[in-house]
């Protein structure tokens, strides 16, 4: 794992979690302090996160956590239930048995009264399904859109 997916990843967590609100300023510095990261690793992992659109550039402010509202999180499940679809069809036909096993359990540890109460532990089960179901999907674009897509809808939870 790269110092960039290592600070992609924390950076998107922090944001799901509501470290960072919507419409707070991401200022380089304080970033690379917190991450352990050069600028450019900084700069690198705010150009992803826009292209989930959970960061926006604004001009002569620079970053900001994305406004989220609910009209966006609608068309993004839209979306996400076409991919999905398809993802689960291309999984189902090139998933191993051991990953199959996997996707099982997975999916059997999801509980609706956790996700009513604990919303976090409900995403990290998710993210753990979708982490097999991409693998399983052998890296193919279905896999990596379905694995995206949820990613960048999670922020949309909070």
């Amino acid at each position: 794992m790269t110092l960039r997916d290592m600070a992609l990843e924390k950076m998107r967590a922090a944001i799901i979690a509501g470290h960072f609100q919507s419409g707070d300023r991401l200022v380089e510095r304080p970033l690379c302090d917190q991450l352990g990261v050069s600028r450019s690793v900084v700069r690198e992992t705010i150009r992803y996160l826009e292209a989930e659109g959970l960061v926006e550039i604004l001009p002569n402010k620079g970053p900001i956590v994305a406004k989220l509202d609910w009209e966006n999180a609608q068309q993004i499940y839209e979306i996400r239930m076409l991919l999905e679809t398809s993802a689960a069809q291309k999984c189902a036909e090139l998933a191993k048995d051991g990953d199959k096993k996997k996707l099982g359990k997975a999916s059997a540890s999801s509980n609706p009264r956790i996700a009513a109460a604990r919303p976090m532990i409900c995403l990290r089960q998710q993210l753990c399904f979708i982490s097999v179901f991409s693998r399983s999907a052998d890296r193919t674009w279905h896999g990596k859109l379905f694995s995206d897509s949820t990613v960048a809808s999670a922020a949309y939870v909070q």
